[in-house]
């Protein structure tokens, strides 16, 4: 875990370094006691936390960065990275995880078709859909990190939680970039955003939705969503879409703005070399 904290720090200079980045809110938590782990495992019997996840609680019991983007003068929110205390780890209802169709996850022989699932939402701040611990079949421990979108589809994140909270990190929080690892990938805006602020990274997830073609991505029969069970599904649709629109026009703005400056930093050196001549 040690790595981990290192990484996260690095993650927060990094962000109060960039000239359009205002605001990077941070602030460690209290750390989890083991009596309240197990107490949950307890009440959650027979499901176990992984170890990764139970050492990172007794650091920090949930996770919090938060911070802005700097537009015309205004602060605007942008980047999340979140991740649940304990007590909101909460398992999901059968009719969220309804239609779900194991996909065989590349390199895992055992993953079968057909099995029981379980999930444990991880996130309640995502607004792009639900991040969740997914337990398979029998097997109640060492759950993977999974990703469930807009459209009702699930697909695999990390193999652990170490491995999910680095991604994150790497992210830097930033809108919808869980539909890197989507059969449908990123939307324009949230690809422009990765570009600007995370450029390596959005290389990194062009290429392997390239090589992999999405072979991760779950199947989901949206057409099994009734009237009440869509009811049940607490995801809010109507305000992601407003969110988008605005970040599209902030995107927009952001772009002109950075033109506007380059040609005027390119005058001032201009004028300053004539002047130097003269």
């Amino acid at each position: 875990m040690a790595d981990i904290e290192a990484a996260t720090l690095s993650v927060v200079r990094y962000l109060s370094s960039l000239e359009a980045v205002e605001d990077v809110k941070y602030a460690p938590r209290s750390p989890c006691t083991l009596q309240a782990i197990q107490q949950w495992e307890s009440t959650n019997k027979p499901f176990k936390l992984p170890e990764d996840f139970k050492s990172f609680l007794m650091l920090s019991n949930g996770f919090l960065i938060h911070w802005n983007t700097a537009l015309n003068g205004e602060n605007i929110p942008l980047g999340l990275m979140h991740i649940n205390p304990l007590r909101k780890i909460k398992q999901l209802a059968p009719s969220q995880l309804i239609g779900f169709l194991s996909t065989k996850v590349e390199g895992d022989d055992t993953f079968e078709q057909k099995e029981d699932v379980f999930a444990f939402d991880i996130d309640s701040c995502c607004r792009a859909g639900r991040v969740a611990f997914l337990y398979r079949g029998i097997r109640f421990e060492n759950p993977q990190v999974w990703f469930q979108c807009l459209g009702c589809k699930w697909c695999f994140v990390a193999d652990n939680f170490t491995n999910y909270f680095r991604l994150l990190l790497v992210h830097l929080g930033l809108p919808h970039w869980w539909y890197s690892f989507s059969d449908s990938g990123l939307d324009p805006v949230s690809r422009q955003w990765m570009q600007y602020f995370a450029p390596e990274r959005l290389k990194v997830n062009m290429g392997n939705t390239k090589a992999k073609g999405n072979k991760k991505a779950a199947q989901t029969d949206y057409k099994a969503y009734d009237a009440k069970k869509q009811e049940l599904t607490s995801i809010p649709r109507a305000i992601v879409k407003i969110n988008l629109k605005s970040v599209d026009r902030y995107a927009r703005q952001l772009n002109a703005s950075m033109k506007r400056n380059s040609r005027k930093g390119a005058k001032a050196k201009r004028d300053s070399s004539q002047g130097l001549n003269e």
